[in-house]
């Protein structure tokens, strides 16, 4: 008698493990009868398949449920499950629509169990066990890895395009002595973007955060002597580059002949969204309080930057000042080209 009790009781225990362990991962379980044609779900996987639990379902409501481009390949894997020279074991993965649009990616694996029929010569299917998992999860992070890798690689390709670039201007405007310093700026704001970028899985910038990232190696960008005001803006990947190379390179001229070259001198980064038959971005960089300033003798990359390739990347005009009280440098272009 306590053999059989110590039976019953392991019987029990190795239940409730298996229907812990099931619980644990999340597994739904489905009950097949070939001979019937018919699946019984338990809660789980019924709520996967968005069908009734606990009751004989048919097996062609079930594959109805499966996402129109996996069918033919499920449809091929089943037949080949079902073929008794075939192996017995399924694991595939799709996608199922629910009654709602929701749709849900599927990890399915899948046990039949054959006989022979009443002749004994063939092999036909009786039943069958099927676990479910939803890999919804780990699907999206899959899509958005290769989102990601993509988009690493494009952004890649563009940015040597500009480096190369930068080297060729600054090379021409800067003699042996300066090159290597104004080459690893400009270099160090193309990274200071980058990373900005990154950050944000490439899901675009805050114009905000760019600004204060662009001047934080000029000094504080937070003090009373430079004022950043503006709303919320999140810019497009492509629009962070082009405004964070202008930024740069009106930071450092400020630094070296303007506004910040002197304690008293000032500067307001300011921005905001005009009406011009469409929404328009208006994008400032005003100095005041510093020398006075002089219409430069000769173009230099500098100049290139904050004005022809902003107005060329960004599809925008601007508008750039050497006023005697400071300079004034002005970004128009459509929202719809940063934001």
């Amino acid at each position: 008698m306590g053999v059989l009790k110590m039976h019953s009781e392991g019987n029990s225990f190795a239940a409730s493990q298996l229907e812990l362990g099931v619980s644990l991962a999340q597994l739904g379980l489905g009950s097949v009868d070939y001979i019937a044609d018919t699946i019984t779900l338990d809660q789980r996987a019924a709520e996967l398949f968005d069908l009734p639990a606990d009751m004989p379902v048919s097996r062609r409501d079930l594959h109805a449920k499966v996402h129109v481009e996996d069918k033919r390949y499920i449809e091929s894997q089943v037949r080949c499950l079902l073929d008794a020279d075939g192996v017995n074991d399924l694991n595939v993965q799709h996608r199922v629509v629910h009654q709602n649009g929701e749709i849900l990616w599927l990890n399915a694996k899948k046990r039949v169990i054959f006989e022979r029929d009443d002749s004994g010569s063939k092999l036909r299917p009786i039943s069958g066990l099927v676990a479910i998992m939803d890999i919804t999860a780990l699907k999206k992070s899959e899509e958005r890895f290769v989102y990601l890798m993509g988009e690493s690689r494009h952004r890649t390709k563009n940015l040597i395009g500009v480096i190369q670039s930068i080297a060729r201007m600054t090379s021409r405007k800067s003699n042996h002595e300066t090159f290597l310093e104004r080459f690893t700026q400009r270099l160090n704001a193309l990274a200071s973007n980058q990373a900005l970028l990154i950050s944000m899985d490439f899901a675009g910038v805050r114009l905000r955060s760019l600004v204060i990232d662009q001047l934080s190696p000029f000094g504080n960008p937070t003090t009373n002597r430079i004022n950043i005001d503006g709303p919320e803006l999140v810019l497009k990947t492509d629009a962070v580059q082009p405004i964070g190379l202008a930024i740069h390179e009106l930071a450092t001229n400020a630094l070296k002949y303007g506004a910040l070259s002197e304690d008293s001198g000032e500067v307001s980064i300011l921005w905001s969204i005009e009406d011009d038959g469409e929404p328009m971005l208006a994008l400032r960089w005003v100095e005041s309080g510093g020398p006075i300033v002089k219409q430069p003798t000769h173009k230099g990359f500098g100049q290139t930057v904050i004005k022809e390739m902003a107005e060329s990347s960004l599809s925008g005009t601007v508008d750039l000042e050497y006023l005697p009280q400071g300079l004034s440098w002005t970004l128009r272009t459509a929202i719809s080209h940063v934001i």
